[in-house]
């Protein structure tokens, strides 16, 4: 995915150091999200989303408007949010949410994907099971499968988890 972030092809972002999110919630603490000044473009953005939340209805609703809230103010919408500057407000203050407000930009073209927060379920699940066993034969299990996954020492194409399932 090419986002805004980005200028050209093979960019990469220069400062990767994680925003420290408490300082940020302790000032914003107890305002209400109406009194938040944001742009234009930003007040389109969060409008856009309430009106997607009305439509589903449901609890939390007001947590992930006041998340894209602090985002958009904060932050600003001009360039793509990442997806850990979603998750550690929200991880901070159990008044915020993240999934929805991510689902929301992603679809929108504004989120960029964390891969450190994406964990494949069936690779967590066979590391779950290595760090079971004893250590000799956790080796072997683990050659036995990078190997079936094609990253053994003769590259190939990967056999789907469902192979792991079946035996």
């Amino acid at each position: 995915m090419t986002s805004a972030t980005t200028i050209g092809p093979g960019q990469e972002a220069l400062f990767t150091m994680r925003r420290d999110w408490s300082p940020v919630l302790a000032r914003l603490r107890g305002r209400p999200s109406a009194d938040l000044p944001l742009t234009e473009a930003a007040t389109a953005l969060v409008d856009d989303f309430a009106e997607q939340r009305r439509d589903q209805e449901g609890t939390g609703s007001n947590k992930n408007i006041r998340t894209l809230t602090i985002l958009s103010y904060w932050l600003g919408v001009e360039t793509a949010f990442h997806e850990r500057d979603v998750h550690e407000p929200a991880r901070l203050d159990t008044h915020l949410a993240a999934k929805p407000v991510c689902q929301f930009l992603r679809a929108r073209g504004l989120l960029v994907n964390d891969p450190g927060l994406h964990q494949d379920r069936d690779l967590a699940s066979i590391e779950r099971v290595l760090a079971a066993l004893p250590q000799p034969v956790a080796e072997e299990v683990d050659a036995w499968v990078q190997a079936l996954r094609g990253q053994g020492p003769r590259e190939n194409e990967p056999r789907s988890w469902e192979a792991f399932a079946a035996t």
